[in-house]
């Protein structure tokens, strides 16, 4: 195991919450590319589906599911584009 210094510690955790803050404000432009638009929109259903139900079936199948890492970001897109977004569109007509 690697043991690094305090102050390494909290360089690292600060660069990363000002990486965040600055995407987050769009004040990156590099993150605006179409790819990583795809990943911010499934990151969140890629998020849920790995949380408690997600964690279930993972524990169950654990030595098929690894396999299957492809189908789980396909489940991600699906649920995001075709549910989601749908639902997000109708609650914003309110």
């Amino acid at each position: 195991m690697v043991d690094l210094s305090l102050s390494v510690t909290v360089l690292i955790i600060t660069l990363f919450y000002l990486i965040m803050f600055l995407i987050s404000f769009d004040r990156l432009k590099l993150f605006n590319k179409k790819y990583w638009m795809f990943l911010r929109v499934i990151s969140y259903t890629l998020y849920l589906l790995n949380s408690i139900a997600g964690s279930l079936i993972l524990q169950y199948y654990e030595n098929v599911m690894n396999k299957y890492l492809v189908l789980r970001l396909f489940l991600s897109f699906s649920i995001s584009k075709f549910i989601e977004k749908p639902f997000c569109l109708k609650i914003n007509q309110f």
